[in-house]
């Protein structure tokens, strides 16, 4: 009888134990169990479109080269998830200018950031459920 009785206290225990584990939304890493935030270097084109698929998604555009036209799509976005977007100007005299596609609201009139000559920038985009809205900016000069 007195294993019968520690039997089911120790899956009482197991049961309770297990239920009050939380994961992230997208848990992959199982050492850590914390969120995985995804690291992207992207190649550099005229226009690009990213896909955010986490809850924070990191971009490195290493070198502008040239005008860049920049937009996030919204199939697989949820709210509050965010984008940052970092920015290294190459030595042009007048610096790059970077603007935002329609799923990206920014703050400036005209969407746009101008990135420095051989200096850096970065912008966090966070999801409102419709939009990427610009959260915050640093541009160095």
């Amino acid at each position: 009888m007195k294993k019968l009785i520690l039997s089911l206290f120790l899956v009482s225990i197991t049961l309770c134990v297990s239920a009050q584990q939380a994961t992230s939304r997208f848990h992959t890493d199982q050492t850590t169990k914390n969120m995985v935030i995804v690291d992207k270097a992207v190649t550099l084109a005229n226009t690009d479109s990213i896909a955010p698929a986490a809850s924070i998604t990191y971009y490195f555009f290493t070198a502008l080269t040239h005008a860049k036209t920049l937009d996030a799509r919204i199939a697989y976005a949820r709210k509050c998830d965010k984008i940052v977007l970092y920015f290294t100007c190459d030595t042009l005299t007048a610096g790059r200018v970077v603007t935002f596609g329609t799923h990206m609201k920014t703050t400036s009139s005209g969407g746009t950031m101008t990135v420095k000559t051989s200096k850096k920038a970065n912008i966090i985009f966070m999801f409102d459920g419709v939009a990427w809205i610009e959260e915050s900016r640093a541009v160095q000069y």
